[in-house]
């Protein structure tokens, strides 16, 4: 299931209004919620089985900078940054 977990992380957090209008977008049975600058997803059918559509993305955000990356990949960064602490 974690390759069903993305998060968006946004340069510019959204705005609360933002959020709930995105949030409201959001179809069963995926799931949706903004926390600060990241949009959590949950796709249980996978990410090309979405309703979610580009320009639901910018219904809600307007124009805005931001990556998108998977459980998995996040895991893997977040390993590799605490790689480069310990290293120092």
């Amino acid at each position: 299931m974690p390759s069903r977990v993305q998060a968006t992380l946004f340069k510019t957090p959204p705005t609360p209004e933002q959020g709930r209008a995105f949030e409201a977008l959001v179809r069963p049975p995926e799931k949706g919620k903004v926390i600060g600058d990241v949009v959590w997803l949950v796709h249980p059918d996978g990410v090309s089985a979405s309703a979610l559509r580009a320009s639901d993305w910018t219904s809600a955000f307007g124009k805005f900078v931001g990556a998108a990356r998977n459980w998995n990949t996040l895991s893997k960064i977040h390993a590799a940054a605490q790689e480069l602490a310990r290293a120092g």
